[in-house]
């Protein structure tokens, strides 16, 4: 049996986490989009079994490094 690898996360008061699909709606893109980002380490996700899940200051800081 493969052994699961236990890590700590501590989320920061009040801020919210968002399914990919949420984040897509809110980005505007397609939900593809979300998980290529997370992929090429331009967003931060965490996967829950099925569900993947990002942090909405994530988003916030995707948004600041992409503003032109």
């Amino acid at each position: 049996m493969k052994k699961q690898k236990t890590v700590a996360v501590e989320l920061p008061p009040k801020d919210e986490l968002m399914t990919a699909t949420e984040a897509a709606e809110f980005l505007r893109v397609h939900r593809s989009c979300i998980t290529r980002w997370i992929q090429q380490d331009k967003l931060r996700g965490y996967k829950l079994g099925t569900r993947l899940l990002i942090r909405r200051s994530s988003v916030a800081i995707l948004l600041a490094e992409n503003e032109v």
